[in-house]
């Protein structure tokens, strides 16, 4: 349900200034406005690739680069941090390139480990393969060095994996980056001449036939943009990313935006950029969202890119409400987003005031909406 011309009103019987809180009841569950916390690494100089956990502050100029979580330069022990997963045991793993293995690392303690010193899949098969790791810890591991892009299939600790196929869809294709949403696995792929990309549904029993579920290029116009950083959010249906600007000739100069991505609407949230200088940009994203098995977080953003200034999904009218006008005041904006797992069949909207004579209207209409009460 997206709100585009047609605008809620609050009206009021007479003349005063009135700060007011709307609840919106979505039945069978309740979001509440959070920063997000996710861990990103970027390229660096021969010994600086920064491991950093972000905070992904709605609307804000810049990401909030919070703690070193340490560097890890090419010629490290265990190698540039290129794609990363989140299991459920609250360690990050990835392919270190430099050898045929496997790295946990716990980002609260920072301990880090060698956990395969040969990931077990067919012929060793060295490379950054792209991983997803699954609410039963079960890691997915697409790509690697074969261009045929094999998946393979391996709990987390074993001794062997399980090879599903070949993902030749996208031997043509740069791959960007592999991610778990509440048992789903979502890879986005991106190419050059023209410039863009698709983000896939993967069935894992069905790897020939991966689903398109975004087309990104038809989103973005003007300066092209490559989505090479993909993770879950703690919302339904809902992914983040981060698609970086494609500079004219040079490498450096780039700039990365984040996003919350629906996968049901395709809607495009801008979160924030990511601050980087010169000699780094952001190679890989992840976050504990990746391992939440339970159900997700419905959301409804009153104001999806934040231009109200209020912050968080709220939203500040700038109009009050007088005697003297009939006008009411706006109580969203025209980019309501709302995430969900399923279609909504009613919304409760409550007015908390102490004051009386306030009461709801619609102005214009919405497919499906109806309005009743004051």
């Amino acid at each position: 349900m997206i709100f585009s011309s047609a605008f809620w009103n609050l009206r009021k019987s007479c003349y005063f200034y009135f700060l007011t809180k709307l609840v919106f009841l979505l039945i069978s569950a309740q979001s509440q406005a959070q920063n997000l916390e996710v861990f990103i690494s970027w390229t660096g100089n021969s010994q600086n690739y920064p491991f950093h956990a972000v905070d992904l502050n709605n609307n804000f100029e810049y990401c909030e680069v919070g703690e070193l979580l340490g560097n890890f330069p090419p010629n490290g022990p265990y190698g540039s941090i290129y794609t990363t997963t989140f299991c459920p045991d609250g360690n990050i793993y990835w392919r270190p390139g430099t050898i045929p293995g496997l790295i946990q690392f716990n980002p609260v303690t920072k301990e880090i480990n060698l956990y395969y010193d040969e990931f077990p899949l067919p012929g060793g098969e060295p490379g950054s393969g792209y991983l997803a790791c699954t609410c039963d810890t079960i890691l997915y591991s697409i790509g690697g060095q074969n261009s045929q892009n094999p998946l393979n299939k391996t709990p987390l600790g074993a001794d062997s994996s399980v090879f599903m196929g070949f993902a030749t869809s996208f031997s043509n294709v740069n791959l960007g980056e592999f991610t778990n949403l509440s048992g789903e696995l979502y890879l986005s792929s991106w190419q050059v001449n023209p410039y863009g990309g698709f983000i896939y549904k993967i069935d894992p029993n069905d790897i020939a036939n991966p689903q398109p579920v975004i087309d990104y290029q038809d989103i973005f116009t003007g300066t092209p943009r490559l989505f090479n950083g993909l993770t879950a959010s703690p919302y339904c249906n809902t992914l983040i990313g981060f698609a970086t600007t494609i500079p004219p000739h040079h490498f450096y100069g780039r700039k990365s935006e984040v996003y919350l991505i629906n996968l049901e609407t395709g809607q495009m949230i801008f979160q924030c950029s990511l601050e980087f200088e010169n000699q780094h940009r952001p190679l890989t994203i992840t976050s504990q969202y990746e391992a939440l098995c339970g159900p997700c977080e419905l959301l409804l953003d009153l104001d999806g890119d934040g231009s109200s200034g209020a912050g968080g999904h709220d939203y500040l009218s700038p109009d009050t409400v007088s005697c003297l006008s009939n006008e009411g005041a706006r109580i969203a904006d025209e980019d309501v987003f709302i995430a969900k797992d399923a279609p909504i069949s009613f919304m409760t909207i409550e007015i908390l005031s102490p004051h009386t004579g306030e009461y709801l209207d619609l102005i214009g209409s919405v497919a499906g909406l109806t309005v009743s009460g004051q």
